[in-house]
């Protein structure tokens, strides 16, 4: 027998799904081939997954059907678009854009299902980590580059004689050349050749 979810259940369901789908919608505002899901989708497959979940509760069978279906037009756009990129740069055929999909058509199911709590903190995480990825991004570069440095300092800690080495192997390549001390005017004695007649070289 069905039971009829509650009008908070509902509520609460569409008010995430249009909340996500709007940060979706933002997010990709600036794409030109939008890609799937947004503020009319996400509504549409979270009500999909709760009525699908509510025809059979108990084993969710209906649910995992749709879901299969669900799973299988997603890898169909993603083996489409795998090469293509977006203005950013970045592959647009990122797991992002499945993953808030099937977040969407999940929603369903676990608003009428479980605590309202759940539902909104996996909704607002969701949004969070959409929205922050280039916060994301430059707070893994910068994590990296002060690993790099930890790293070097450590090196140097462990082996405080290769700045000296490095600085030894320098001053092995500047080594100084005998040099020819010129008389003042002996370029132009040497030059002259009545010069060259008075004073010749004894040694010859």
């Amino acid at each position: 027998m069905l039971t009829a979810p509650s009008p908070t259940s509902v509520a609460l369901l569409l008010g995430l799904s249009f909340f996500l789908g709007l940060a979706f919608e933002d997010f990709f505002a600036q794409v030109a081939q939008k890609p799937p899901g947004g503020i009319r989708t996400f509504p549409m497959l979270a009500l999909a997954g709760g009525m699908l979940y509510l025809l059979e509760p108990a084993h969710g069978i209906a649910f995992t059907a749709g879901l299969l279906v669900l799973g299988a037009w997603l890898v169909v756009y993603y083996r489409t678009h795998v090469a293509a990129q977006d203005v950013t740069g970045e592959a647009r055929a990122n797991l992002i854009v499945p993953l808030l999909n099937v977040h969407a058509y999940l929603l369903g199911a676990v608003a009428l299902a479980l605590p309202p709590w759940v539902a909104v903190t996996t909704t607002v995480v969701a949004v969070l980590l959409l929205t922050g990825r280039t916060w994301l991004h430059d707070l893994a570069r910068r994590d990296a580059g002060q690993r790099r440095h930890r790293l070097v300092r450590q090196q140097r800690q462990h082996d405080p004689g290769q700045d000296q080495k490095l600085a030894g192997g320098d001053d092995l390549l500047h080594v100084d050349a005998p040099r020819r001390v010129v008389q003042p005017g002996a370029a132009g004695q040497q030059q002259n050749p009545r010069y060259r007649r008075r004073h010749r070289d004894p040694w010859r």
